[in-house]
């Protein structure tokens, strides 16, 4: 999350909270020139930056406790429990592939910008996976094990789509601003 101000002065600070599958990293800019208008509203540049912090903090811990309320519908499966037994077609694999791919195909017809599309089907696909529980009811400890594979596999794929369209964005930004700034600066220098 970015906070873009107009200043001539920047700090920058990074927070990471780890999940289970990964982690979270969020970075973000304030800039030092705004410090006026908070101490217009008896706010100094220090408080707001450690509400700022706080807040941020508190934003993450709830977004990180959703998440694992979320995975309450998945299998509770022993350790050691072999995955069922299916036609390759079935397996988590392609599964989880052809979930992923059914859900980005309609990416080109949303208006929402891809981190938020990716973010919207895998609330879709939670709860599919979470419905489709309640309809199976308990199954057996290798079709039990399939079912979570294939959900994590989905969202191990979600993360990859988030973080290569994040990547690519950061990319594009950086290029369309560094490249002129490169050429101004070769163009005074020759």
């Amino acid at each position: 999350m970015e906070v873009s101000l107009q200043t001539h002065h920047s700090y920058s600070e990074n927070f990471s909270f780890q999940k289970d599958n990964g982690s979270i990293k969020v970075e973000y800019q304030k800039q030092e020139s705004f410090s006026g208008v908070f101490q217009s509203k008896g706010y100094s540049m220090e408080e707001f930056k450690e509400k700022f912090r706080k807040d941020l903090v508190d934003m993450l811990m709830a977004s990180q406790e959703s998440n694992n309320k979320s995975l309450d519908f998945l299998y509770q499966v022993q350790e050691g429990t072999d995955v069922a037994e299916v036609p390759e077609y079935w397996n988590a694999e392609n599964t989880s592939q052809r979930i992923v791919d059914f859900a980005m195909s309609f990416s080109s017809l949303s208006q929402l910008e891809n981190e938020d599309y990716i973010e919207k089907m895998r609330g879709a696909i939670e709860a599919g996976f979470e419905d489709a529980k309640n309809i199976l009811g308990e199954l057996p400890g290798p079709k039990a094990k399939l079912f979570n594979d294939t959900y994590e596999k989905v969202m191990t794929k979600l993360d990859e789509l988030l973080d290569s369209s994040l990547q690519k964005e950061v990319q594009e930004n950086t290029s369309n601003e560094i490249i002129p700034q490169l050429r101004n600066t070769f163009d005074l220098v020759a």
